[in-house]
């Protein structure tokens, strides 16, 4: 993996990923009805082409997802599908048509992931550190065989705000035969608003139970470069049904002083 295609990749809110169910004991307390407030989105839609979806396991967690983007209007679409795989609650595997994520706990969390391709070639380790709040702090990838000109390693970075929201994200990666890991970019999560978030969090196509980035919905973001020069400005407004869940979200981004078209989403629940 090269320092460019992870930086692209970084950048993506989506997912690696057959179909598999929740293990759940009989005997086991059976979970309430969920509040509508607290009701995660099951559908975000800008078109026909452009649209998530996720499925969720009885007590919350992600069970599924989907995804579906067309990078330009004369380009082609990209499909992603993703199965989450759990044992006595608790994440083990992740399937897609692109390859399987196998994770291991220490402590109650995720603390590694292991990322491989299906033909079963290893591509990478993930490893997860948390801050004495619980909150995810670092995740580093240790690439399995890095190019002599790309990235042996990469790491993430995350800081919170008091109220729990993410403040920002640094990506710094480390050049094969090098010593320190460099800056490449960051993310500035500058402004949210005060209602719910209803968009479960996944860092790197990991969606992991325990993690919580967005408490509230993110209203700019902001992303400069090594040199604190900014790369890139996002704006994002929301409409509210009468239990103030998101229903419509008008995001439009600013790239290098271009801005371009608006996109709107629309959620589903």
């Amino acid at each position: 993996m090269t320092v460019r295609s992870f930086t692209h990749a970084a950048l993506l809110l989506s997912g690696i990923f057959i179909m598999t169910a929740c293990n759940r004991n009989d005997d086991d307390p059976q979970p309430g009805p969920i509040n509508p407030q607290h009701q995660p989105v099951k559908r975000l839609v800008a078109s026909q082409n452009d649209f998530q979806t996720f499925n969720y396991t009885e007590d919350g967690k992600v069970r599924s997802y989907s995804a579906q983007w067309q990078n330009s209007p004369d380009g082609g679409i990209t499909t992603i599908n993703q199965q989450l795989v759990f044992e006595n609650g608790k994440l083990k595997q992740s399937n897609s048509n692109a390859g399987n994520i196998k994770y291991y706990y220490q402590e109650g969390k995720v603390y590694r992931a292991e990322n491989f391709l299906n033909n079963g070639r290893k591509l990478s380790d993930h490893f997860f550190e948390y801050s004495a709040l619980g909150k995810l702090a670092e995740v580093e990838e240790i690439i399995t065989d890095p190019q002599e000109d790309g990235a042996e390693a990469v790491l993430i970075k995350l800081s919170y705000y008091p109220s729990g929201n993410l403040e920002k994200m640094e990506y710094w990666y480390k050049e094969t035969n090098h010593d320190d890991f460099a800056l490449s970019f960051t993310k500035y999560f500058e402004q949210y608003d005060d209602k719910r978030n209803p968009i479960p969090d996944a860092i790197l196509d990991h969606w992991l139970p325990e993690l919580e980035l967005f408490k509230n919905n993110p209203r700019v973001v902001r992303t400069v470069d090594a040199n604190d020069d900014t790369e890139n400005l996002l704006t994002i407004t929301y409409e509210y049904d009468a239990l103030g869940r998101p229903v419509h979200r008008d995001q439009r981004i600013s790239i290098n002083g271009v801005l371009k078209p608006e996109i709107r989403y629309s959620y589903l629940y």
